[in-house]
């Protein structure tokens, strides 16, 4: 995850330091694995799943 934080190139900064935001990002993608983008979304905005 910090290789595709770090392009400047693309991002316009090294994004890899934040800290914390390569451990927010990958565990966003495992939520978004294990439970889809709709589920993840809900969890992530407190939205009710039903």
């Amino acid at each position: 995850m910090s290789t595709a934080l770090s392009l400047e190139e693309h991002w316009g900064e090294d994004l890899s330091k934040i800290p914390g935001l390569a451990n927010a990002v990958e565990s966003a993608i495992l939520q978004i694995e294990e439970a889809g983008m709709e589920n993840a979304l809900k969890k992530l905005f407190h939205l009710s799943t039903t």
